[in-house]
């Protein structure tokens, strides 16, 4: 039997690298959010915890931790909000935030700025 070019065995790999690569992406990906504290929140957890962000965001002084806990469930957070800045007209400021729940602990810095209708992770 004749031996195949190497490139027809190239193309073969790249082709299944292209067709394996998405799906263990995808597998990662999901991994990912499904281990994060907030997929072990539930509803109370999640509005004790907004309550609590969108007042430090609001009125907060810059640098001051600002803690919520839902002794129901031991989901818990704080949240640290930093000096406000201006971005196209809207109120914004950055913000460091924890959160614990389900034996997970998360930790992240974001950009906010403030819109109509709340604050929105802008960066």
């Amino acid at each position: 039997m004749p031996r195949r070019p190497h490139w027809i065995e190239r193309a073969a790999l790249a082709a299944l690298v292209l067709i394996v690569a998405p799906s263990t992406t995808q597998a990662a990906a999901r991994a990912f959010w499904t281990e994060l504290p907030i997929s072990y929140m539930n509803e109370q957890d999640k509005k004790i915890a907004i309550e609590r962000i969108n007042s430090a965001l609001d009125s907060g002084r810059d640098g001051e931790t600002y803690r919520w806990e839902n002794p129901a469930t031991g989901a818990s957070g704080s949240v640290i909000p930093k000096a406000q800045f201006k971005r196209d007209g809207n109120r914004c400021r950055s913000a460091d935030f924890s959160t614990t729940a389900g034996g997970r602990k998360n930790a992240s810095t974001w950009k906010l700025c403030q819109f109509g209708d709340g604050w929105k992770i802008v960066d």
